[in-house]
Formats: structure tokens, C-alpha cells, sequence
């Protein structure tokens, strides 16, 4: 499964604004690149031939609509090599409100607390492991110990009534 990263942030924001303001009409890699030049600067387009370029951008685009689908903020319509058609990506019913709790810049540091929680549970969980383990070594000790001082106690007691009862006088 693919990782939200701190780099796709602003692009997987700005699809989003972009598929919002475009309505039910989806976009492919070709629009949003003619919209922002440098949308997909990871590769020089001077130093591929075209076709790998535009792979490349296609494959970035189809990374970036997986986090749509997972999230579920936008459709996704995949590409079909039958009829020419490509990946495109339009807004659906949780778009705007997605968008209105602060779109994936806030899913980031929600999903990266999270992360930081369950690391900690994970550490706690190790630390009562140990305790655990230990406090179950020791129990045959303590076990012992408690009954040595139980039949320490019934003597006593045993002793006690003993000296009450047959007091010497």
C-alpha cells in the first residue's frame, strides 16, 4: 500500500482544488499539467524522449488518484487502452468536505500523530511485556513466602490460644 508522503501534499491539494472548481468533470495528466507547468518536475522532459515523459507523468498521476480512491475524496476513472481513454479524477460527494477539513495537508498530520501513537502504545506494550514476565518469575517466590508466613502465623496464633486457655496459675 502507498504511503501519503510530505512531497505529495501540495500536489494532492491542489488537485483537489482543481477538481472541485471543475465540477463532475474529470481531469486528466495532460490538463493539470497545462494548468501548472511544474506539476510533475520530478523529470526533465529535456533530457527523456517524449514518450517516457509523458509515461512518467501518467504513472504519477495514477499514484497520486490512488490516494483519492483510498481516502475516498474523488472518483477516479481508470484508463482504458480500448478506447483511448486516460486516468482522470473528479470530484464526488465528500470532495468539498474533505477540502473544508483541510484537505490531505491535514490528513498528513492527523495520519502522522497517529503514527506517533501507535508507536508509543508499542513501546508501552513492550515495557508491560517485561513486567509482565518478570512479575511471573517472581511469583513462585512470593508464592512461597506467603505460605511460610501463613504457617508462621497459624503457630503463633496456635500459640496465643494456648497461653490463654491453659494459662498456667
Amino acid at each position: 500500500m502507498i504511503e501519503l508522503q510530505k512531497e505529495d501534499i501540495d500536489k494532492l491539494d491542489l488537485l483537489l482544488e482543481v477538481i472541485s472548481e471543475n465540477g463532475f468533470f474529470g481531469l486528466n495528466w495532460k490538463h493539470i499539467e497545462e494548468k501548472e507547468t511544474d506539476f510533475f518536475n520530478k523529470v526533465n522532459p529535456k533530457n527523456l524522449i517524449d514518450a517516457r515523459y509523458s509515461d512518467h507523468n501518467a504513472r504519477e498521476y495514477e499514484r497520486l488518484a490512488s490516494f483519492f480512491i483510498k481516502y475516498n475524496c474523488g472518483n477516479v476513472q481508470k484508463a482504458t487502452a480500448f478506447t483511448g481513454e486516460e486516468l482522470t479524477i473528479s470530484k464526488n460527494k465528500n470532495s468539498l468536505q474533505f477540502k473544508k477539513q483541510g484537505g490531505f495537508k491535514n490528513l498528513y498530520t492527523d495520519l502522522k500523530e497517529e503514527k506517533k501513537r501507535k508507536n508509543i502504545e508499542f513501546k508501552k506494550s513492550k515495557v508491560d511485556l517485561k513486567l509482565a514476565n518478570k512479575m511471573l518469575e517472581e511469583f513462585p517466590k512470593t508464592k512461597l513466602f506467603s505460605r511460610v508466613g501463613a504457617f508462621i502465623g497459624i503457630i503463633l496464633l496456635l500459640k496465643e490460644l494456648y497461653i490463654l486457655i491453659w494459662k498456667p496459675q
